[in-house]
């Protein structure tokens, strides 16, 4: 398994929900994931360039890779819908995802954060107005909790799965079959969540159930395609299961009384910084 085809297949892995996102929303979710994906290797290209290093790391697909999900993860409207069009969104996403999060700290398997989660924080920080007129047009986003769902009408049975999210635990689990992700990491988001939401549902009469928490669609495209990246997750077991449950409750935490409707790529960029610590008291928890 190589370098190339591990991103590959995280590619291949996204694809059943994306294009079931594409029959609901148009071919804008693919065609904003292929233009980020390729944005983000323009901006690899010029930053080895820039740092007088080889090109052949650029067709390795991991800068690939990080577009990809930047573009499943950004609010969708049509590139041709000016003066709402997303193309310098895409681009400034770029830059800081690959630019400054990856390239700045010494490229691949170097950095601390995760790129893609960093770029769309900083997006949602730096022009949230955009981004919130963005998601107007289309009400379309893996990382927004969308309006039905904010209002307690879930457009879904309470104990039933929107298709979306069972596309998306399919093709992580696929992924865990094929020994590319830890599944630990994945299963403690999502048990974490489910905890800490059945906590605040019990005292809170307006707070999301747990149910809707987990059809909202960012936690499980998070937990199983974010939450699992290898370089900026912790190694030993028992650090991945802390790692999971503070992504999981800060996510919940944050969506119930944070100024954000969504909370994933905050509470990632926050346990991201605790990786260092986790590993250290996962490896002497083990001795």
């Amino acid at each position: 398994m190589t370098l190339r085809n591990t991103m590959l297949s995280v590619v291949a892995a996204t694809l059943p929900a994306l294009a079931w996102l594409s029959l609901q929303h148009g071919w804008i979710v693919l065609i904003q994931c292929l233009t980020c994906a390729l944005l983000c290797v323009a901006v690899e290209a010029l930053a080895l360039r820039w740092r007088g290093r080889s090109l052949q790391s650029v067709f390795d697909g991991s800068a690939a890779l990080c577009g990809w999900l930047l573009g499943a993860a950004l609010p969708l409207t049509l590139p041709i819908a000016w003066p709402w069009s997303p193309l310098w969104l895409w681009l400034t996403g770029a830059l800081v995802a690959i630019g400054l999060v990856k390239q700045l700290y010494g490229g691949l398997g170097h950095n601390v954060f995760n790129p893609a989660m960093v770029a769309y924080a900083f997006l949602l920080l730096a022009f949230p107005q955009p981004m919130a007129q963005a998601d107007a047009l289309s009400g379309a986003s893996v990382l927004d909790l969308s309006l039905q769902h904010r209002l307690g009408a879930a457009p879904w049975p309470e104990f039933g799965f929107d298709p979306v999210i069972v596309l998306w635990s399919l093709g992580g689990a696929w992924l865990w079959w094929r020994g590319i992700l830890s599944w630990r990491l994945a299963v403690g988001v999502l048990a974490s969540a489910l905890l800490v939401a059945t906590v605040v549902a019990l005292f809170s009469e307006q707070a999301l159930s747990p149910w809707q928490h987990l059809n909202a669609g960012a936690l499980v495209f998070g937990a199983w395609f974010i939450a699992t990246d290898p370089v900026t997750a912790p190694s030993s077991r028992s650090a991945q299961w802390a790692f999971g449950a503070i992504v999981g409750a800060m996510t919940v935490v944050i969506r119930s009384w944070g100024a954000y409707p969504e909370g994933f790529a905050f509470a990632i960029v926050f346990a991201n910084a605790m990786v260092p610590l986790l590993d250290r008291w996962g490896l002497r928890w083990r001795a």
